[in-house]
């Protein structure tokens, strides 16, 4: 299991923040790894899919997830259901004096996915990666 946790502010008020990260169709805009990403039903939900796919480490993933919490201005999760292997991320949003302040928490288990690459190794790419990836979403803020 590879668990990856991150903390970040987005110079952005927390309903324009949470509103754009709640919703999976919004990830190919910010996530510079994810190639595509739709959001399978009308409005983000608890029990909402998704699909979506990413290029990492010249590998091409698509994965099938859903929504499984949702609690406006507070917390965003989901899950994998379907792809070449399962992971979870959860958001939890706090009002900051300079916006939006955010807790991530990402966890996989990639068994043997990724070949040979030690899990730390793994961890540390994933997360020098989810860096770039909140640089570009400060940005759109």
């Amino acid at each position: 299991m590879v668990t990856i946790e991150h903390a970040f502010l987005i110079p952005a008020e927390i309903d324009k923040v949470f509103t754009y990260l709640a919703n999976p169709a919004n990830d190919a805009g910010w996530q510079l790894s994810c190639k595509h990403s739709e959001l399978l039903d009308s409005t983000p939900r608890v029990g909402s899919k998704y699909e979506i796919g990413f290029s990492f480490i010249g590998r091409e993933m698509s994965f099938k997830g859903e929504i499984t919490h949702l609690v406006p201005n507070e917390l965003y999760a989901f899950k994998v259901v379907e792809g070449p292997f399962h992971y979870t991320g959860t958001y939890r949003f706090k009002p900051h004096p300079e916006g939006t302040w955010i807790e991530w928490v990402f966890e996989a288990e990639p068994g043997s996915f990724f070949g040979v690459l030690p899990p730390a190794l793994l961890k540390k790419m994933v997360l020098a990666q989810f860096k770039k990836d909140v640089d570009n979403l400060q940005a759109l803020a």
